[in-house]
């Protein structure tokens, strides 16, 4: 039997380093839907790591649901955190109906079996896509089932955004949508000088 894991006075950031609260696991799950995104666009031949990167991004959605869930009913009586957290998955269903795909992805990558609760009937394939002229011939996943998009890359594509405004909404963050360092740095490298960005490790 194994033995189930306990949580600590010590800060997330001890085994996380850079992630502390749910903005910075946010920042993390950006940077995993752009890797997926790069890969479509500059290695269209190549299935696995598209999917691997698929997996990694959804992943990454699920961790922060759990991030901004805890944080939303952190502090609270615990009658009161059962209505925070129906309130929460309420919400989220509502404002970010994809999640419930991502979380069913994850369920099933680190569990090693099917799960389905959430996304009833819904699954991914591997396809090749001849190109058009709007983009290359290369490999896509397909989505199929409550999200009806015809590629995961469009799927994705707006899921960074989505959670931002959810996040407002529950009171998680203040600030409109911001451009995470690494990709305010990204965007230098490949456009020139942006003003002041900062090291992940600056205050």
């Amino acid at each position: 039997m194994s033995k189930r894991t306990q949580t600590s006075d010590h800060p997330p950031t001890r085994h996380t380093v850079l992630i502390g609260d749910v903005r910075t696991m946010w920042e993390k799950m950006y940077w995993d839907m752009e890797v997926f995104s790069d890969i479509q666009r500059s290695y269209p031949d190549e299935g696995q790591p598209l999917v691997y990167a698929a997996l990694n991004a959804c992943i990454a959605a699920w961790s922060l649901e759990t991030w901004a869930r805890n944080s939303f009913v952190s502090g609270y009586p615990q009658k009161e955190k059962q209505d925070r957290r129906k309130y929460f998955d309420r919400v989220l269903a509502n404002m970010i109906p994809l999640q419930a795909m991502c979380s069913v992805v994850a369920n099933t990558a680190k569990h090693g079996a099917h799960r389905d609760s959430g996304w009833d009937g819904g699954s991914l394939s591997l396809k090749w896509d001849d190109g058009d002229e709007c983009g290359p011939a290369g490999f896509v996943l397909v989505t199929k089932g409550q999200t009806n998009a015809p590629s995961m890359l469009n799927s994705l594509f707006d899921l960074p955004r989505d959670w931002w405004d959810f996040l407002q909404k529950m009171e998680l963050v203040e600030e409109n949508l911001p451009t995470p360092n690494w990709l305010r740095r990204k965007l230098s490298r490949m456009f020139g000088g942006i003003p002041g960005v900062k090291s992940d490790f600056e205050v």
